[in-house]
């Protein structure tokens, strides 16, 4: 939660050597949190090969028991990557799963607040809604058990599920209280995640007026992009999938639809699919923005 990248991924690393010593929870948070923190610092690559570890190493426990988990950190990891489409399909499809009492209970990774992230990172208003009315579900379940792990997660998604509803007054409290929190404690991981995939929510803070150690914070997160975590000139091309970054490249060189889809062995439909993907995730809205954006930042 504190973040250092050095330390927190030497930390996370080292759990994952206890296989059979910790108890399964613990392994699965342990897989969680360094699929997350491997995101966070960029290395996409290496953040799914973890997850794929995670997978595997779930299979071995005894009636799947925790598929939710690791699910619901693939879904963190699309999240930070951009998957619209694929995160709201698990997330309208999760909607009515249950929610157990011992969800709460889990430090790292829980299915219900990822359902929650979908909903107010990704959804129209009346999903957004429902976010909201699960985060005061969610409150009530964590009022019993004393837990406030996941507090500033809460007032993060709060923030940005008022924000993306225009009403920028509660936006801005709840932001307001996340800080204050952040300054009391130096907790930072709940910040990086949210300002990597809505980092215009900190538009709302005069950075300014901010004391030096909050200032730094919201500093950092509103020049970083999903992608800028690794370096500004990398921007693009963390934020395209592979496949996107080729066909990008090939309608550089004067390719059209039917080319692309002949060079990558592609369907044209495919092809037609991944630059409407492209054009979502860079802002714009044809093929002429797409390539002059793709020119500004590389």
């Amino acid at each position: 939660q504190l973040w250092s990248d050095e330390y927190t991924l030497g930390y996370l690393e080292n759990a994952l050597q206890y296989h059979g010593q910790l108890n399964f929870r613990g392994l699965i948070d342990a897989y969680a949190g360094y699929v997350i923190a491997l995101a966070l610092k960029g290395d996409i690559d290496a953040a799914w090969a973890t997850w794929k570890l995670m997978a595997s190493k779930q299979k071995d426990i005894k009636r799947n028991l925790f598929h939710a988990e690791v699910i619901s950190t693939e879904i963190r990891l699309r999240c930070l990557l951009n998957d619209v489409k694929y995160c709201l399909d698990w997330a309208t499809k999760s909607l009515y799963s249950e929610f157990t009492i011992h969800d709460p209970f889990v430090v790292m990774e829980v299915p219900y607040i990822t359902l929650i992230r979908v909903f107010v990172y990704f959804g129209d208003h009346s999903q957004i809604q429902i976010g909201l009315s699960l985060i005061d579900n969610l409150l009530d379940k964590l009022a019993t058990l004393n837990n406030r792990y996941h507090h500033l997660d809460v007032l993060l998604l709060k923030a940005a599920a008022y924000w993306r509803m225009g009403n920028h007054h509660d936006a801005k409290e709840f932001l307001n209280q996340a800080l204050d929190i952040y300054n009391a404690q130096g907790i930072i991981r709940p910040f990086l995640e949210i300002g990597t995939i809505q980092p215009r929510l900190f538009d709302l803070i005069n950075i300014e007026d901010l004391p030096i150690k909050l200032k730094i914070l919201v500093t950092r997160i509103v020049q970083e992009t999903p992608s800028a975590l690794v370096g500004e000139k990398q921007k693009i091309q963390e934020l395209l999938s592979r496949r996107e970054f080729e066909v990008v490249r090939l309608v550089e060189k004067g390719l059209r639809n039917k080319e692309v889809a002949e060079k990558l062995n592609l369907s044209v439909l495919t092809v037609k699919s991944h630059l409407q993907n492209i054009y979502r995730k860079l802002e714009v809205g044809n093929r002429a923005a797409m390539l002059h954006k793709m020119k500004d930042e590389l």
